[in-house]
């Protein structure tokens, strides 16, 4: 464990997604950020950042989120915010700049806390080609591509299989804008879609950085693609001692 952690407090904005829907990433992400030597806390107060009520017209009511959760998160313990969702992080560094609200704290996404400790990551045979799918909101709303390839590569000592579709040319999950919400059939073909290409490149593992993404890329894969959020795969390689079975 970096010495140079030990002691430094990290508030993880959990996200509604993370929460409530896909468990598994905040609890992920906080056995990493404690095996870093982070000491993590989260808000017992946190709503709903208020990215998709900014992305569906509900411009007021994302306004009175942003006010609370900005309140609540400068008057918390952490000497950096950490969101392990790309809507709640274009929200923090976008939105809430652009509506003149404050976050007194930086914001890092989780791939990018996780590049800066790429060493202390452990690498483990996952047993196949890994491929990526760019979260739009982490994407090309933010221009982070980088930092969760090389996590994903130092973790499985392998290069990220790229599918036709990346980087800024990469497709929606399908779960975005309240696509989902409000036309589910589209949603499932778009996600179906990405499915498949991933497939195209013989993929085993579709690993993403989004809790939205995981939840709908899991719910179109077929058998043989295992889908996983970052901090699911660097836990799984931290908890494995030679090959990850899943």
């Amino acid at each position: 464990v970096p010495t140079k952690t030990q002691g430094k407090k990290i508030l993880y904005f959990t996200g509604c997604t993370a929460a409530y829907h896909e468990n598994g990433i905040a609890r992920s992400t906080v056995s990493i950020l404690s095996h870093l030597g982070y000491k993590v806390s989260v808000t017992p107060d946190e709503w709903c950042c208020g990215s998709p009520l900014f992305r569906t017209g509900f411009r007021d009511l994302g306004i009175e989120q942003a006010r609370h959760n900005a309140g609540t998160l400068n008057k918390s313990e952490g000497d950096q915010i950490v969101v392990t969702c790309p809507g709640c992080f274009r929200a923090f560094t976008k939105d809430y700049p652009q509506l003149g609200i404050e976050l007194k704290k930086p914001v890092l996404h989780i791939s990018q806390l996780l590049e800066k400790h790429l060493d202390a990551l452990r690498a483990v045979d996952f047993g196949g080609p890994i491929t990526y799918h760019d979260p739009c909101h982490l994407g090309r709303h933010s221009g982070i591509y980088e930092p969760p390839r090389k996590v994903i590569e130092r973790v499985s000592g392998t290069k990220v299989v790229e599918m036709a579709r990346s980087r800024e040319n990469a497709m929606c999950c399908g779960n975005g804008a309240g696509l989902r919400t409000l036309f589910t059939d589209q949603a499932s073909i778009i996600g179906d879609a990405r499915i498949s290409q991933a497939r195209e490149v013989g993929a085993k593992f579709l690993v993403t950085s989004c809790p939205f993404c995981k939840n709908m890329l899991a719910s179109r894969a077929e058998k043989g693609i295992t889908v996983l959020d970052l901090p699911e795969m660097v836990l799984a390689a931290f908890d494995s001692t030679s090959k990850v079975k899943m």
